[in-house]
């Protein structure tokens, strides 16, 4: 991990607390299964080609 910048350690666990928050999105909203990322795989590929 890459420490000497400007805000240190505490900035970095911050920032990265951050970007999972973020990429989470609402949590009212329930977690995608891995049941249904394997099911709509086939859809997402057939859109690809």
């Amino acid at each position: 991990m890459y420490v000497p910048v400007k805000g240190g350690e505490q900035a970095i666990a911050a920032s990265r607390i951050a970007v999972e928050r973020s990429r989470r999105g609402d949590d009212t909203i329930p977690e995608i299964e891995i049941n249904q990322i394997m099911a709509q795989m086939s859809l997402a590929l057939d859109r690809i080609m």
